[in-house]
């Protein structure tokens, strides 16, 4: 049996740079939990900067606390970090990143901060952000930015995006933000993920999004009904997970060319529910699991597709 493959090294003190030359070649992202020294630092920047493909990440949870990022003096040349530490007390120390940083994930901390350091980095591509909602304007102002998260926040809405061109991968979980109806503008989007959003209960805003080609919808209990798909000419995989409040899947049928669809643990739907997608034409492959056994196999022998696994690749154009 082969190895197990993490896309990750876990690191501690002390680094050995002898231990980390014997890193996969897979490896995505070198992190640590727990306090490293100057010369840990030293060992950990002296072997990153011989292998800019991989990242850093810090994190760590209540036992670990932080006053600030001024280690990241030692890493101005990397193109992707990741913080995570509940205790950090200040993003102080971030500005020693350089702009043309690629891939940033700033996750929550006990107190909120302002992010408005964000519109120091004119080369991010993507961005996560958690918890933190001040300044969050200034994300307006990355131009590169294509791909973005944004979970734990509770916005009037997502205008500042507005000038966000280049913008193609969209996932709002939990958080409160409910007015998304800017969202019809942005043709350039090609995924879009909507997941446990508090009070959320209106998609009309998606009849108009032409350039969808996922969409991604879970465990929104106050949505009631979907819109007409028929203007979403790019949508090609829908997956629906833990809709329970939906009654009627038949406006599915109206995209011109879905090729996969996925309905997950939503056990109020019948397999007569299901007959309308006999009229989809170009549905290839379909992944239904309802709570019930029986009803799933009813409706993989109704609409006799390819069965799918969930998390198949999905490849954009």
């Amino acid at each position: 049996m082969s190895e197990l493959y993490l896309p990750f090294k876990h690191v501690e003190s002390p680094v050995r740079l002898k231990e980390l030359s014997k890193l996969d070649p897979r490896c995505k992202v070198i992190q640590f939990d727990t306090p490293l020294t100057e010369y840990d630092f030293l060992t950990l920047a002296d072997f990153l900067k011989n292998n800019p493909q991989i990242g850093l990440r810090i994190y760590g949870h209540r036992e670990f606390g932080l006053e600030d990022l001024s280690f990241l003096r030692h890493f101005s040349f990397i193109k992707d970090f990741s913080v995570g530490i509940w205790k950090l007390k200040s993003f102080a120390g971030i500005e020693y990143l350089s702009d043309s940083l690629e891939s940033l994930t700033i996750g929550t901390t006990e107190r909120k901060k302002s992010v408005s350091f964000l519109a120091n980095f004119a080369s991010l591509k993507e961005l996560y952000i958690e918890g933190h909602a001040k300044g969050i304007e200034c994300i307006g102002r990355i131009a590169s930015l294509e791909r973005l998260t944004l979970r734990s926040l509770s916005l009037d809405n997502l205008n500042f995006l507005d000038s966000n061109d280049k913008l193609c991968w969209l996932a709002i979980k939990l958080g409160g933000t409910r007015n998304l109806a800017n969202l019809s503008e942005y043709k350039k989007l090609k995924y879009l993920e909507l997941w446990r959003i508090n009070q959320f209960e209106n998609l009309d805003f998606l009849e108009n999004m032409i350039g969808l080609q996922f969409l991604f919808l879970q465990t929104l209990n106050r949505v009631k009904s979907l819109p007409s798909f028929k203007n979403l000419v790019s949508l090609r995989r829908l997956h629906l997970e833990t809709m329970k409040g939906l009654t009627d899947i038949s406006p599915i049928c109206e995209a011109p060319i879905l090729e996969e669809l996925l309905v997950l643990d939503s056990p109020q739907f019948t397999s007569n529910d299901f007959l309308c997608l006999k009229e989809c034409p170009n549905l290839k492959r379909a992944l239904i699991r309802l709570g019930s056994q029986k009803k799933n196999d009813t409706i993989e022998k109704l609409l006799n597709l390819d069965v799918m696994e969930y998390g198949d690749k999905f490849d954009f154009v």
